[in-house]
């Protein structure tokens, strides 16, 4: 569903059985559906799917399809995805899962319900980098965390959302997108808070909306309001007595995907963005011999990921790639019966980010820190 980020997806699982040999099955791209016809010819032409249609229970109904991949935007995709677990359809979802926490349980809930095998598209996971300082993290070998600091900008085409004359599109309606720049581009820096440092315990926020009205797509000689945020800054408690900070936005000026997680530790620190997704600035207090940061170049054999692509090349694992191995790993849970938890984000990871995302914002509106009290995993 979708033909967005679904373009992406597309080259994704035709490229599983390359890099993956030999992979649990063989993707074969049954239907794409998608509102606009035009752009969904293309797409299925250029990606060789077998059919389109422009009505998901089409897609989700069709006995041919064994798994579901929601790229559509996030009002289609709880239903969409609960009626194919319940068909008995593996499912994967673009992030954010869902519009407000709420609405992500009760996703996580009903197909958890189904024992069909689930996953939130949280790609940035599946960076080299990223698993490595996550195994710093989890290995004391930057001793105890004091400060986390997450940070995501990226606009939009050209100038993108800092445009005023940028048409109203769906990304800014709350029906639709739920949340702004938080929940579009911050949730993917939440879930790596989440999978590097820990579970987050506490959060305080502040919101701005720079532009609060944009010209209608219909009649750009009209306009309609801005429903959601185009900043979101944060501080965070995690259960394990670090302390961090989040910024999310769309507005900065000639940034693109700029997704930084630094993390400040006892005896070391990290510094990681996507702008050089190879890379990762590691500092230890014991290092007498740069006193100071080094360049880790993440692209050799003792990255697992890279094994499967070109290691020991510069600058070879980047955007694509990382979905590339975000399917192979969901593939290869299907073909194992079972979760893609812990490396993948699970439907239940993906309510955990909603619910931060949600508490960020109410804590915006009143002023005052809000806990984190997420509901029971099944």
């Amino acid at each position: 569903m979708g033909y967005g980020i679904g373009r992406v997806h597309s080259h994704a699982w035709l490229n599983v059985p390359l890099f993956y040999a030999p992979p649990p099955a063989i993707p074969k791209l049954q239907a794409l559906c998608g509102r606009d016809s035009v752009k969904v010819a293309e797409i299925a032409n250029a990606f060789g799917f077998r059919r389109t249609c422009s009505d998901w229970r089409d897609l989700v109904k069709d006995p041919a399809v064994e798994i579901l991949d929601n790229c559509a935007p996030p009002n289609l995709h709880a239903e969409p995805c609960i009626m194919a677990a319940e068909e008995g359809k593996a499912v994967l979802c673009e992030k954010p899962l869902a519009r407000t926490a709420e609405e992500a349980y009760s996703m996580y809930r009903a197909v958890a319900r189904t024992d069909q095998v689930h996953m939130t598209g949280f790609n940035k996971r599946f960076v080299p980098a990223v698993l490595f300082a996550r195994d710093l993290v989890r290995e004391g070998r930057l001793g105890r965390v004091h400060h986390v600091v997450a940070t995501y900008y990226n606009i939009e085409y050209a100038e993108g959302y800092a445009d005023p004359n940028y048409p109203l599109t769906w990304m800014f309606r709350r029906e639709m997108a739920g949340h702004g720049a938080l929940s579009d581009i911050g949730s993917h820096v939440i879930d790596m808070m989440r999978f590097v440092v820990g579970e987050i315990d506490a959060v305080c926020g502040a919101t701005q909306t720079f532009v609060d009205s944009r010209p209608l797509p219909e009649d750009p000689t009209k306009k309609g309001r801005v429903e959601v945020e185009d900043l979101t800054v944060g501080c965070l408690r995690f259960e394990n007595g670090a302390i961090g900070t989040i910024a999310a936005s769309w507005m900065p000026v000639a940034t693109r995907d700029y997704a930084a997680l630094e993390v400040y530790g006892s005896k070391g620190s990290f510094r990681f963005t996507f702008e050089r997704p190879n890379e990762l600035k590691l500092a230890a207090i014991n290092d007498t011999a740069t006193e100071g940061f080094r360049t880790v170049i993440c692209n050799s054999r003792a990255h697992p990921l890279m094994q499967r692509f070109w290691p020991d090349q510069g600058s070879v694992y980047g955007f694509e790639q990382t979905f590339v191995s975000e399917i192979a790993h969901f593939m290869s849970s299907i073909g194992k019966a079972v979760g893609v938890e812990p490396l993948g984000a699970s439907f239940y990871d993906g309510y955990m980010t909603c619910l931060v995302i949600d508490e960020l914002l109410a804590s915006a509106r009143d002023g005052r820190w809000h806990p984190i009290r997420p509901r029971p995993k099944l």
